[in-house]
């Protein structure tokens, strides 16, 4: 028989953000009795640490706007089409790369 969903458990670990082995522990229940609630209340479990899964703010949250080096990189990386702006600043920063090299390579043959 699946298990049942239970409000209270629910609503300590959605609301009052408690951890799956506190609500155990305070309802004198297992963390699988716990656990089998929450996912037959369906609610969406955190991560290990506190932090959410999909659909909610993550450390790729703050991605780098277009425009820079680190976009271009993530689009090439995603297999994205990379915009102009991107495209320009990959090229920019290649630019300075190379120029820096080439000033270290004459610096280094005198």
């Amino acid at each position: 028989m699946p298990a049942q969903p239970d409000p209270e458990i629910t609503r300590r670990y959605v609301e009052d953000g408690e951890t799956i082995n506190a609500i155990a522990a305070g309802i004198g229940r297992s963390y699988g009795y716990v656990h089998a609630r929450l996912v037959s209340a369906k609610v969406q479990m955190r991560r290990q640490g506190g932090g959410w899964t999909a659909g909610c703010r993550s450390r790729w949250a703050d991605l780098a706007p277009c425009g820079t080096i680190a976009a271009a990189r993530r689009h090439h990386r995603r297999k994205e089409p990379v915009d102009d702006a991107c495209r320009e600043a990959a090229a920019a920063y290649l630019r300075a790369y190379r120029q820096r090299r080439k000033e270290t390579q004459d610096a280094d043959a005198r």
